[in-house]
C-alpha cells in the first residue's frame, strides 16, 4: 500500500468534530463533486477560470496515493460521516523535512471552523509524526478566509509570489504564500 514509505498511523487524527483519514477510490464520486464547484475550485486555484481538465488533474493526483510525494487525507464529519473534504501535505519528504499545506471544503462546510480544525490536526501530524521543519501554506490574495485559517494555525505571512510564472494574462492570482517552522509550531501551541 505505501511502496518504500513506512505505514503511516492515522489514529490520532481526530477531533470532537472531523476526522482525517486516507482518501479511497470509492471516495473519486464525492471529490468529484467538491473540485468541479467552480466557487470552491477557485478558492484555492491559481487560475482565475476554472476548467474541468484543471479539476481532473487534481483528482487524478488525489486518487494516485503517490505517498512519497504527497500526503492527501480526507476531511470527515466524525469518525462514521461523509467526505466533505480533502486536506494534503504535498511535495513533502523526509530528506528536506519539508511540505505545502493544501485544503479544500465541500461550500457547505465553509465557515464552520471545520477547515482551522483539519489543519490543526494535519499539522499536528506533520510536525510531530513525519518530522517536518517547515510547512508552507499558500492561498490566493484575495481569499481572506483561508488567510484567517492559516493565521489561526500559527503561519506568519512571507512573501507574494507573482503571477504564476511571471504570465502576463488575467487568468492567474498573486499568492500569498505563508510559513510556519517547527520551532514556531510548538510555542503556538503551547500558548
Amino acid at each position: 500500500m505505501f511502496g518504500k514509505v513506512e505505514p503511516i498511523n492515522l489514529s490520532n487524527l481526530h477531533n470532537e468534530r472531523i476526522q482525517l483519514r486516507w482518501i479511497e477510490r470509492s471516495d473519486k464520486e464525492q471529490l468529484w463533486s467538491i473540485l468541479s464547484d467552480h466557487q470552491a475550485f477557485h478558492s484555492v486555484a491559481i487560475y482565475k477560470d476554472h476548467t474541468y481538465y484543471q479539476s481532473r488533474k487534481i483528482l487524478d493526483q488525489i486518487l494516485s496515493r503517490d505517498v512519497e510525494h504527497n500526503l492527501h487525507f480526507g476531511i470527515c464529519l466524525g469518525k462514521e460521516g461523509g467526505l466533505i473534504g480533502f486536506i494534503s501535505l504535498q511535495s513533502w519528504g523526509k530528506v528536506q523535512s519539508m511540505a505545502t499545506l493544501g485544503y479544500m471544503l465541500d461550500r457547505l462546510y465553509w465557515g464552520q471552523g471545520l477547515a482551522t480544525e483539519a489543519v490543526g490536526l494535519l499539522l499536528d501530524f506533520g510536525f510531530t509524526e513525519l518530522g517536518l521543519k517547515r510547512v508552507e501554506g499558500r492561498c490566493l490574495e484575495d481569499n481572506i478566509a483561508s488567510e484567517k485559517v492559516l493565521i489561526k494555525n500559527g503561519f506568519t505571512w512571507d512573501r507574494v509570489h507573482p503571477k504564476r510564472y511571471g504570465s502576463q494574462d488575467d487568468l492567474t492570482s498573486k499568492i500569498n504564500i505563508f510559513s510556519l517552522n517547527a520551532t514556531c509550531y510548538r510555542q503556538y501551541r503551547e500558548r
